[in-house]
């Protein structure tokens, strides 16, 4: 049944007459179930009357055609190989004003999740840092590093690390690192860690690309697997992505069990074919009841840095068998993850290896026990998927451990535990700035959205995009915090809804305008929060102009009183809706700066003033103010002007004071 399935599948794929966008929007359930649109038609959508495009209708079909019927052909596969020679009809034509679906219909129709949202990819070439962690793998050294240095994609550092190996593995390392020494640098310790966990986070703290590959010492992949990968991560909002594993045995031959059959235990279709999902979507469906991950060698991510939350978390380096499904775990949070299905890592599976061992051990379970607490607190998980995690994980261990009980295992896997861990989850946020700009109002989402993240709260950054992005402030943010860039495809409503956000939080009129406009029909359970920074009270036509945004806006806050008198000369204002705060930030860290480039000598005052070069900042004033300053004291007093603006421009072809 199968064979005749896949060679169905094959026929229809080929044929270009399955639109998959078609039937994701038309069937809900297939959508959130995350299934391979074609595969679940082949094998379920036609005995149920689905209809694999807006040009071919199943039921009609059937009907019209008894003889296929009779014989239980797809109705699809019959059309594709005999019916359309025969001039048989896909779709009742007696029906007026049939909507014949264009394949150039908007980008709109395409869920959300299935799409990458970015300017271009042709010229995006970011460095990746590969990260090669080696213990006693000389055996396996050079085909995996020949692996590397072969692969296609070019803009690599190659990070090599040893673990205080008692093979032949240093002299290996130190071979290739002086064969590449370009791009090539190598780390040994001089005693061993006991821990790979360890190794990653010293490999990461070393690693300069935006991009970072751990590729263990003892596996390797296809020459393009960088190539297919790296295309991803020119969405902001992708975090990781991975590629289709091969298990391999030691002398590198295919291991009879498959990822195929690893995976089948969650979904025996999803990983068919590559896709695109949302971390929140992700947990729901595979990751949060299976590490469908198998290796890391198969993950290119995002760069992380030192306030990844799990690097302070002592208990992670020192994990044997799940350390890095929780690595994933906190990783993606607020994101995006993609699967490829076209390139491959070859995952090497040693019989005696540490998990093997584990598996009939308390620390085995114990470890899916902190799993499973990291899901209850990190994300907005069901306690039936919670149950569901607790009963698999209960049968594996009756039929594996020895006089094993539930008793035993509980005392291992406490479900109390896991449920008691979901009260101090934190709502998932989207943070939602006007642009990646200077100013004040652009500055604090992006401080917020830190803050927020180092507090273990789930953020994702909405980036409006209403001005061109300035490099040094989109440095400003974390660079593991997911970015959605505004495009005009975009459809809120679900992508919220994939995100799971609870709570929208917006800092510019424009941006409130925004999801009160666009969140027709809105997403339930969101809230929007909205942070003034002295729009409001300067703005004309104010009940005008922000009816719409009054509707959408569920809480103010504000740091100045000005800002919230148009609401209460609208009888806008109570005082449930409005929250004052203060202004703040971070303490910065504070270094000496040679400004002798700028003129200015070590002994000299110097003022500076940052902002956004708007007349109302007072550009032209601190200039003014300075130069009377000079000429009464006769101090050496210098300002710096930072922002960008028709200030700055302005001043740029004006010859100011020395």
């Amino acid at each position: 049944m199968i064979q005749n399935e896949l060679f169905d599948y094959y026929i229809v794929r080929n044929s270009g007459f399955f639109d998959s966008r078609f039937y994701l929007r038309e069937y809900q359930d297939i959508r959130s179930a995350d299934i391979d649109p074609l595969w679940h038609f082949i094998r379920y959508g036609w005995k149920e009357g689905r209809n694999p495009s807006k040009t071919f209708d199943t039921k009609y079909y059937l009907d019209s055609n008894p003889d296929v019927r009779y014989h239980n052909i797809n109705p699809l596969v019959h059309y594709i190989r005999f019916g359309k020679r025969e001039g048989r009809i896909t779709i009742n034509r007696s029906i007026k004003n049939i909507d014949i679906y264009s394949a150039n219909e908007s980008l709109n129709n395409i869920p959300w999740n299935l799409k990458l949202i970015t300017e271009s990819r042709e010229n995006y070439l970011p460095k990746v840092s590969i990260i090669v962690p080696n213990y006693n793998h000389s055996r396996f050294l050079i085909e995996r590093l020949e692996s590397i240095y072969n692969q296609t994609y070019k803009n690599i550092e190659v990070i090599l690390l040893d673990d205080y190996s008692a093979d032949t593995s240093i002299s290996l390392l130190e071979g290739y690192a002086d064969k590449y020494s370009e791009n090539t640098q190598c780390y040994f310790n001089d005693s061993n860690s006991g821990s790979p966990f360890t190794q990653w986070k010293k490999g990461i703290s070393l690693a300069s690309g935006d991009l970072i590959w751990i590729a263990e010492s003892d596996d390797f992949c296809d020459d393009d697997f960088l190539e297919k990968l790296i295309p991803y991560f020119a969405d902001e909002s992708i975090l990781l992505a991975y590629a289709h594993t091969i298990f391999i045995d030691i002398a590198g031959n295919r291991h009879p069990f498959a990822f195929e059959s690893y995976v089948t235990q969650v979904d025996p279709q999803k990983w068919g074919t590559s896709y695109i999902n949302t971390a929140h979507n992700e947990v729901n469906t595979g990751l949060g009841l299976l590490n469908t991950i198998p290796n890391v060698s198969s993950v290119v991510f995002r760069r992380i840095d030192e306030n990844f939350p799990l690097f302070n978390d002592y208990e992670w380096q020192k994990m044997k068998v799940c350390g890095d499904w929780l690595f994933y775990l906190n990783l993606i949070r607020g994101g995006r993850i993609a699967y490829c299905h076209e390139t491959h890592s070859y995952y090497r599976i040693h019989q005696a290896g540490s998990s093997k061992k584990a598996q009939t051990q308390d620390i085995y379970y114990k470890e899916h026990e902190k799993v499973a607490c990291t899901l209850a607190h990190s994300y907005n998980v069901s306690e039936l998927l919670l149950k569901r995690f607790h009963d698999r994980l209960l049968n594996y261990y009756l039929q594996n451990v020895k006089h094993g009980d539930k008793g035993k295992f509980s005392a291992c896997f406490d479900f109390k535990k896991i449920l008691d861990s979901r009260k101090n989850r934190k709502p998932n946020v989207l943070i939602a700035p006007f642009a990646f700009s200077f100013g004040g109002g652009e500055i604090f989402p992006i401080r917020l959205a830190n803050a927020l993240t180092e507090n273990d709260v789930s953020v994702t950054v909405f980036n409006g995009g209403y001005e061109p992005t300035q490099s040094g402030v989109r440095k400003m943010l974390y660079p593991q915090i997911p970015v959605i860039n505004n495009n005009p495809t975009i459809d809120i409503n679900s992508m919220l809804k994939e995100l799971g956000i609870e709570i929208i939080h917006t800092h510019h009129a424009s941006m409130e305008n925004l999801f009160a406009s666009r969140k027709v029909n809105g997403y339930t359970g969101v809230k929007h929060v909205a942070t003034m920074h002295g729009m409001y009270e300067m703005m004309e036509n104010f009940t005008l102009n922000t009816r719409e945004i009054q509707k959408s806006v569920d809480h103010w806050i504000y740091t100045a009183d000005k800002n919230i008198i148009p609401f209460k000369k609208t009888d806008l204002y109570s005082e449930t809706k409005f929250t004052r705060i203060c202004n703040g930030m971070k303490l910065p860290e504070f270094r000496k700066l040679d400004l002798s480039p700028l003129g200015i000598k070590p002994n000299s005052f110097t003022a500076c003033l940052a902002s956004r070069a708007l007349p109302e900042k007072g550009w032209k004033e601190a200039i003014e103010a300075i130069g009377k300053v000079r000429d009464v004291t006769n101090i050496d007093i210098h300002l710096i002007l930072i922002g960008e603006g028709p200030t700055y421009d302005e001043l740029q072809d004006q010859t100011l004071p020395g």
